[in-house]
């Protein structure tokens, strides 16, 4: 899979461009991917347990704690309609109503909720529409 380089979201005259949320890509679920009766709506990105997981913007988290089937999981309000999800971590370093800065560690990667591995379930959305994560980044 490749994705675009610095892909740049506009809403409202305001630009964000996303990064990396690691420094290693591996994608080892796809978006889309059957589910069962539902379709995957991120992508999971394996690293080993404790690698560095990054904003991959400048915004606001909004949740930080554990969610069901995500396990542990951390929402980050990019504005004008874009957020990121970043599920199932091992540690998270941030906590709700921080402001963080796009690379800045936010968490570790790790095997909580129901994933099957250690790996970062990653989201990406814009105006609360999943997009297929891939296409913003950079590997």
């Amino acid at each position: 899979y490749k994705g675009t380089k610095a892909l740049v979201y506009t809403a409202k005259g305001r630009s964000v461009t996303l990064q990396n949320p690691m420094a290693v890509i591996q994608v080892s679920d796809k978006f889309g991917a059957s589910r069962g009766s539902r379709r995957h709506v991120g992508i999971d990105l394996r690293n080993p347990k404790g690698t560095t997981i990054m904003a991959a913007a400048d915004g606001l988290v909004t949740f930080a704690g554990y969610k069901n089937s995500f396990g542990k999981l951390i929402i980050i309000d990019h504005g004008n309609g874009m957020t990121t999800k970043y599920a199932h971590c091992d540690a998270i370093t941030v906590n709700v109503g921080d402001v963080v800065s796009q690379g800045q560690k936010i968490g570790t990667v790790g095997r909580t909720g129901n994933a099957t591995g250690n790996i970062l379930h990653y989201e990406v959305l814009i105006n609360g529409k999943n997009q297929n994560p891939i296409n913003y980044l950079d590997y």
